[in-house]
């Protein structure tokens, strides 16, 4: 029976991305999508697997704390950043986004994807992050003038969507392209298999045992 009662949890992503939602739907057929709105102050946090970890974390406990949650759920929560030279995040205006392209342009960065899992019940959370590298074609300055001006960089870590318009852009990839895009849902199935939600054999990876590598400066 309660074997029964895992494989039928209820799962919630804690996330509007329209490209969280598609990922998730390639190993999920069916959840729910509860956006958060959690305070995303970092602390200082300069580390980027750190970091992502830190508010994939974050927004999963609002979840769970500013909603009525069926205690059979669990909660996916995550959270992503570009790292060249520093940590890239969303762009807050053209001139930012300009900077972050002019940035990657020509060179490798690294994604990290921060991933943290809530089982409702037992309040169990389990963290990992996953990290791609991405090398990037030199851009010339009306290339990246020409793509700044379309809507596309500004809800974007690092200010561009490898599957979009930019992809044209990508020289080559190491590591898993859906965790690029937003999910490294390879990682993912694996963590959610702990939970007996998919029946698939992974390593654990608690949150215990992340917490003792999160570090503030």
């Amino acid at each position: 029976m309660k074997n029964q009662e895992q494989a039928n949890k209820r799962i919630i992503l804690a996330s509007a991305s329209p490209r969280r939602v598609e990922l998730l739907s390639k190993i999920v057929p069916s959840f729910d999508i509860l956006p958060t709105n959690a305070d995303e102050n970092t602390s200082g946090i300069s580390c980027a697997k750190d970091l992502v970890m830190f508010l994939a974390l974050k927004k999963c406990q609002y979840c769970l704390e500013h909603n009525d949650i069926d205690k059979n759920s669990l909660i996916i929560s995550a959270d992503t950043v570009v790292y060249c030279d520093k940590v890239l995040g969303k762009p807050e205006s053209k001139d930012d986004a300009r900077k972050m392209i002019e940035s990657i342009s020509g060179r490798t960065h690294s994604v990290y994807t921060g991933v943290a899992i809530c089982d409702a019940s037992s309040e169990r959370f389990d963290v990992f992050y996953d990290m791609s590298n991405v090398t990037v074609k030199r851009l010339s300055e009306a290339q990246i003038e020409e793509y700044i001006q379309s809507d596309e960089p500004y809800d974007k870590a690092g200010s561009y969507a490898i599957q979009g318009a930019f992809g044209k852009y990508i020289e080559s990839i190491s590591g898993s392209y859906e965790n690029i895009v937003g999910l490294p849902i390879q990682k993912l199935v694996k963590h959610l298999s702990d939970f007996d939600c998919i029946s698939i054999s992974s390593c654990k990876t608690c949150f215990k045992c992340n917490r003792s590598r999160i570090t503030k400066p």
